[in-house]
């Protein structure tokens, strides 16, 4: 599929985090693009300083001295992307693919925080994007928890896994202060700017388990309304029509790299499960109180980690067969770990001289009985089944030699494997003694 890139014109945003740089560098070691424009705040030195620090020397060394990487010194937040004139056209004249990387996964950040590093700079982007004449593809890396409001919204009470196809799922109206479902997403988004929230959101503050998950739920509905309404702007009405230029990728939980560039890559935390089972392996707690709806929590409460490589993969693989519309970046319903698994493992690590004792509430996900990391994280008690029906159509439709050395599906005879990620355990520590006060000795025990 790599010859699909060759001398295209490709600008990546996000391109020296824990994705982005996996994602250039698989486009830089694979294909051969004419030149992928690489947007990052401070330019190439700050490209550089952080490549040097999260990938090993000859795999940075690779990406400094690649020739096909053109650096702009810019922002995704500020007007016309903070880029001199000169080089805003050159970039709209040139561009074919948008690959937009580029966003917050702070879990914590208020939504008025993210209105503008998620909503408003996606915005942004996809104003920029509908102006390039040559643009062929915009690629948006969204999340699958973009629709977590439908475990609350499930019509049985008693729904543990709850299916999530892949499409965009509206927002039912729960009670008359809700906003009308005739309220344009512009009339929304201009309400989050001037308010810092949305009616919509205040009234369904139970149903998003944080306001990232939410703000990635009105970008995409950003997104479509601006590639649709564009729609009748494409010459002659063709198949390659504006809604058909954009392809929404929806990872899951992004979890360590299972070969490429190496496996194990990964960014300290920038893997949530990692972070999780530090702060549980860590926490002077005695008691762990978590909610849930399931009957057998152990078996029955899932979490859905993707290897990192598997998005960049599948992100490029329906790039080059010409996918668009919504694509889940999953590990699928057999690659999930049961709720035990992560647990045991967790477990297994923490060398408190007392247990943590773990007790299941039937009670909302906010409710101050729970214990402060059950609140922070909400996935404890859920389960999502993610569909990847359009990866597997698509995979069995590509012959067999254009298959070689692709990483798409989660290697499911892996397990969790926290002992290998003992390293970033560490790193999260010292943030977390931090963040939370914990005394110095609690790091000494990982």
């Amino acid at each position: 599929m790599w010859e699909f890139f060759s001398q295209k014109t490709i600008f990546v945003t996000g391109g020296t985090g824990f994705l982005g740089s996996a994602l250039v560098l698989r486009l830089v070691s694979q294909a051969r693009p004419k030149c992928i424009y690489l947007l990052c705040r401070g330019g190439k030195h700050r490209a550089v300083q952080k490549w040097q620090k999260i990938l090993p020397k000859p795999m940075s060394e690779t990406l400094i001295s690649s020739d096909l990487i053109t650096y702009l010194d810019g922002d995704i937040q500020e007007p016309n992307l903070a880029l001199p004139p000169t080089s805003l056209t050159l970039l709209k004249t040139t561009t074919e693919i948008i690959i937009h990387a580029a966003s917050s996964i702070n879990l914590v950040d208020p939504l008025h925080k993210l209105s503008q590093s998620i909503i408003g700079a996606t915005e942004r982007l996809a104003h920029f994007a509908l102006s390039c004449p040559h643009l062929h593809r915009f690629v948006y890396i969204s999340s699958a928890f973009a629709n977590s409001h439908l475990y609350a919204e499930a019509s049985s009470r008693a729904a543990v896994d709850i299916s999530v196809r892949e499409t965009l799922y509206p927002l039912h109206p729960s009670s008359p202060s809700s906003a009308s479902p005739s309220i344009s997403t512009a009339t929304i988004c201009i309400e989050l700017q001037s308010r810092g929230t949305t009616t919509e959101y205040e009234s369904r503050s139970h149903d998003f388990p944080w306001p990232y998950a939410y703000a990635k739920h009105l970008s995409e509905r950003v997104l479509l309304q601006a590639f649709n309404q564009n729609r009748d702007q494409s010459p002659n009405h063709t198949h390659d029509a504006f809604p058909n230029k954009l392809l929404i990728i929806r990872p899951s939980i992004f979890g360590p790299a299972q070969n490429f560039p190496y496996r194990g890559y990964s960014v300290p935390l920038s893997t949530p499960l990692t972070t999780i089972a530090t702060m549980v392996s860590l926490t002077p707690s005695i008691r762990f109180h978590a909610a849930t709806r399931a009957k057998h929590p152990d078996t029955e409460v899932t979490a859905d980690e993707v290897p990192v490589d598997v998005v960049v993969d599948r992100t490029l693989f329906h790039l080059a067969y010409g996918s668009n519309g919504i694509v889940h970046a999953v590990c699928g319903e057999r690659g999930r770990y049961a709720f035990k698994e992560l647990w045991d493992d967790g477990m297994a690590v923490r060398k408190m001289p007392w247990r943590l004792r773990m007790t299941w509430l039937d009670v909302d996900w906010h409710s101050p009985r729970l214990h402060y990391i059950a609140r922070l994280f909400v996935l404890y008690g859920m389960s999502f089944n993610f569909s990847e029906e359009r990866t597997v159509e698509l995979w069995d439709r590509v012959p067999e030699e254009q298959r070689q050395g692709l990483n798409i599906f989660k290697d499911c005879s892996r397990g969790f494997g926290l002992l290998d990620r003992k390293e970033d355990m560490r790193v999260c520590a010292r943030a977390l003694m931090s963040y939370f006060g914990y005394p110095k000795w609690i790091g000494s025990l990982l």
